[in-house]
């Protein structure tokens, strides 16, 4: 895991991937949004050298690719990373992939959607959790899946103190559940583990405020 006080050229070295890494990584993300719910994990010495939220940006970013990154060290990690793939740190407004870490989240609104007409111009985003991400029953779950890729309905828990399942239900309900339109969202704990939310899946939030209360 980074240090707190990092410097670039600390980012830098750890948003280095090689070829066989970055393939790895990009077929995490595609199979956890193809299999929405569901739990994969990203390469463990990758989440281990990195900021596990930041991952998937190391394999989806190329030479010009418009990125954000959101939260603590952001501008410090954004350097790193675009000096690693070549990438273009932007605001959110402009980014087609976005990082969303641990502090204070942004203006959601920002968050490109795309449209009816350009569904591939929405942004695809990377969110950092401070939690654990389960498999789950109905009974003990906090967000209920349905919709492509899931056979029925699927459950996850996420293990997180208060602030946290706020933080996760208010990125999530900004999606705009109005397929084609919307952003996609790659939830990651600090274990590396992953879950896809596509804009085509429905969400519910399963805990109460009792729940929320004592942490999930």
């Amino acid at each position: 895991m980074l240090d707190q006080n990092l410097t670039t050229a600390e980012a830098y070295r750890a948003c280095i991937v090689d070829v066989h890494e970055s393939q790895s990584i990009f077929r995490t993300l595609l199979r956890a949004l193809s299999s929405p719910g569901e739990i994969h994990r990203l390469p463990p010495h990758l989440v281990a050298r990195s900021r596990p939220g930041l991952v998937p940006l190391m394999a989806l970013l190329s030479h010009n690719t418009p990125f954000a990154v959101s939260g603590d060290q952001s501008e410090v990690l954004a350097r790193g990373l675009a000096r690693a793939t070549f990438g273009l740190a932007t605001s959110l407004t402009d980014a087609a992939y976005a990082a969303l870490l641990a502090g204070d989240l942004p203006d959601l609104a920002d968050i490109r959607c795309g449209s009816d007409l350009r569904p591939d111009s929405a942004c695809q985003v990377s969110m950092a959790v401070d939690g654990a991400l389960h498999p789950s029953t109905p009974s003990d779950a906090t967000i209920a899946i349905t919709g492509p890729g899931v056979p029925g309905e699927r459950f996850v828990r996420i293990a997180a103190e208060h602030p946290e399942l706020l933080r996760v239900r208010t990125v999530l309900g900004a999606r705009r559940e109005r397929p084609p339109v919307g952003f996609d969202v790659w939830l990651v704990d600090a274990t590396g583990a992953v879950v896809g939310i596509p804009r085509t899946s429905v969400l519910t939030f399963c805990f109460t405020s009792a729940e929320i209360r004592r942490g999930n």
